[in-house]
């Protein structure tokens, strides 16, 4: 009697173990074949939107409306990292809208920019690689930047590399 109590014991263990190594994920890769880059993203806070033609990249938004992901390729014509950087800051990125820029890093093969456009936060990485920038851009409000700040960790652990199979 104590062996079949301790077998259904064993075997309810078991079986707590595997269903919770097979919980769903709360990333999903989105897989840019043209420029060839990946992104994890948290598929129960972003939704994809309608893909371009061109197929240079993706737009997400966030269920609620509040927060944009964009994530997204392009050639780099010959520009440096640092000229799309200065580029960005100058004529591209800041143009249009009045951005506050609070946080900027240039390193070997990528460049970041974050500070605040009106009462949200934005966050743009880009890397160079084969001639080609791979860029990462978040926006979204100020309220949730601790929240924001655990899904940017992640992401951008895999940006822009794809796992191999």
């Amino acid at each position: 009697m104590k062996i079949k109590a301790f077998a259904a014991l064993f075997l309810f263990i078991l079986t707590s173990v595997h269903l919770q190594s097979q919980s769903p994920k709360k990333y999903r890769t989105y897989h840019n074949e043209r420029f060839g880059f990946c992104l994890e993203v948290p598929f129960q806070i972003f939704e994809a939107q309608r893909p371009p033609e061109n197929g240079d990249g993706l737009r997400f938004l966030s269920h609620w409306g509040e927060s944009l992901l964009l994530s997204y390729g392009g050639h780099s014509l010959g520009m440096s990292l640092k000229e799309h950087m200065e580029f960005s800051l100058e004529a591209g990125d800041f143009r249009d809208r009045k951005r506050e820029l609070s946080y900027q890093r240039i390193a070997d093969d990528f460049f970041i920019l974050s500070g605040y456009v009106g009462e949200k936060i934005f966050y743009r990485r880009t890397y160079l690689e084969n001639k080609i920038f791979k860029t990462l851009y978040l926006e979204y409000p100020k309220t949730q930047k601790e929240r924001y700040d655990k899904i940017i960790s992640h992401m951008v652990k895999t940006f822009p590399y794809c796992p191999s199979n």
